[in-house]
This record gives C-alpha cells, structure tokens and sequence, in this order.
C-alpha cells in the first residue's frame, strides 16, 4: 500500500524499473536491498510529498519491518490523512 500510495501522491515510481519490473539501475537495487537503512536516502523520496499528513502515512505503510506498521484499519480511523480533525497528532 505504502508504494501505490507514494505513486498516487508523487506521480512517480518509488524505484524505477524497466518494463520486465527490473530495477532500471543498480543503485536502486541497492536502495531496495538496503531499505530502512539509510534514513537519508529515504527523506529525499517523502519530501517529494508534500502534505505533511500524507507523507507521514507513507513513511509509516513503508516501514521495512512488517511489525513497526500500523494496522490499515486503524491508519483509516485514526491517521490525520483520513481525519483532519487529527492533524495536531503528527
């Protein structure tokens, strides 16, 4: 979700790649295989979103452990991108 997510906010693929769904460079293949690692490579891509709450869901759909993201349910009842009444929670 967090990458359609990133696609519909930007207009643009998170990673590029080729028709054959190939990563289109090698360094984009290190950033897939390094995720979650360099937090800097990855704050250049969410300031490419800019709404705050909706750059906020993205960063939270793509967190790399499974574990560390919230439920979908709850990302639609209680995320500020859902409920602008919450905005004051980000």
């Amino acid at each position: 979700l967090g990458v359609l997510a990133f696609t519909l906010l930007t207009g643009e693929t998170l990673i590029p790649s080729t028709r054959d769904d190939d990563c289109a460079s090698g360094a984009d293949m290190h950033l897939l295989h390094s995720w979650g690692t360099q937090p800097e490579v990855l704050s250049d891509l969410y300031k490419k979103i800019t709404d705050d709450a909706a750059r906020d869901l993205v960063m939270q759909l793509l967190k790399s452990k499974p574990e560390e993201r919230p439920p979908v349910a709850s990302l639609l009842a209680k995320h500020p991108f859902f409920n602008q009444k919450n905005l004051a929670i980000i």
